[in-house]
């Protein structure tokens, strides 16, 4: 997931803001517990060394090991933060050439194995819960950017670069379909609840492309800045999306049918699948953590200053929701409402 450099500072406090979301103008507020939304922090150890130059984590995802792995774009390290003991970190190295390495996206693949994008160098990475690291070409200039595990057994990554949609076996073999529309910037990728992989254009489309490959786009008519960003399954058998432009979140249907949702405040921009039935998203501007149920309704957790930038969110082992602050170098933890 590409993020943009901002101001580095480390979370102190958190106060939560409830705020309603509205659909086509309608809204309802909702006030959650007060031990919901509660945030711990786990510095990386670059930051701990007052290194300013390394870390930045960015996308983050759990692996099949108690833990959530997660890409360090400065320092080209895969990170590894333990659920117990609560909080460990540990850094694996991708190997360096002569251009350093970017991870981008991770995934967590059918092999039991991590899978990581590296856009500057054209290549798909795996690492095992050991942190043994494997690269693989995805192709000249096809910097690959988001990754996801297919329901085919491999992985399937998007090339806004080239146009392209990409899926990559295990074993390191490398097919690349072509999006129909032109300049469409595929961005963001996920497994769909039909078995297909779906992925928002930055054109103002949602694609879907079949197993074999077959790809079918669906127009956002609702915005006309829509330019969806991250997307994920949720627990209704829909695809729940972030328009940051627009600040809204979609919803789109196996049937390609779209819902978008007004965000009062912030700018969208990473989403998934909470383990309340709820999805949650990260915002900017002000910087939070919210959380929208699949009847629209969200409420919004504040970060304690809008310079720290929240960038990619996944579910933990644990229950609760994990996610990255980048300009903190600072991986965080948030309580979903039943704990």
């Amino acid at each position: 997931m590409n993020l943009e450099r901002a101001a580095r500072a480390l979370i102190a406090a958190v106060s939560m803001l409830a705020i309603a979301s509205c659909s086509h103008g309608n809204s309802s507020a909702t006030k959650l517990p007060e031990t919901a939304g509660k945030i711990s922090t786990f510095v990386l150890p670059a930051q701990k060394n007052a290194d300013a130059a390394e870390g930045w984590p960015g996308d983050i995802a759990a692996g099949p090991d108690a833990a959530l792995w997660f890409t360090e774009l400065h320092g080209g390290r895969i990170g590894r933060i333990a659920i117990s003991p609560l909080g460990r970190i540990t850094e694996y190295a991708v190997p360096k050439r002569s251009v350093d390495p970017k991870p981008g996206s991770i995934a967590l693949g059918p092999d039991g194995a991590l899978w990581f994008t590296v856009p500057n160098l054209n290549e798909i990475g795996r690492i095992t819960t050991a942190g043994h690291v494997t690269e693989y070409s995805a192709g000249f200039n096809s910097r690959p950017v988001d990754i996801v595990a297919g329901s085919d057994g491999a992985l399937w990554f998007t090339q806004p670069a080239a146009q392209q949609i990409g899926r990559i076996t295990t074993s390191g073999k490398v097919t690349h379909y072509r999006v129909p529309t032109a300049k469409a910037f595929p961005q963001d990728i996920a497994l769909g609840p039909d078995g297909a992989l779906w992925f928002t254009e930055r054109v103002g489309k949602i694609g879907r492309v079949s197993r074999s490959g077959q790809i079918t786009e669906f127009p956002i008519h609702t915005s006309q800045k829509s330019a969806p960003f991250d997307i994920a399954a949720g627990s209704d058998h829909a695809l729940w999306f972030t328009e940051p432009d627009s600040r809204k979140i979609g919803r789109i249907t196996t049937a390609g049918h779209i819902t978008e949702y007004a965000v009062p405040r912030g700018y969208p921009t990473a989403i998934t699948a909470g383990p309340d039935g709820a999805l949650w998203f990260t915002s900017i501007l002000p910087s939070s953590v919210s959380r929208i149920t699949t009847a629209g309704t969200v409420v919004q957790f504040r970060l304690a200053t809008n310079f720290d930038k929240p960038g990619g969110i996944a579910a933990g082992p644990d229950g609760a929701l994990w996610f990255t602050v980048y300009t903190a170098n600072t991986i965080a933890r948030i309580a979903p409402p039943q704990m």
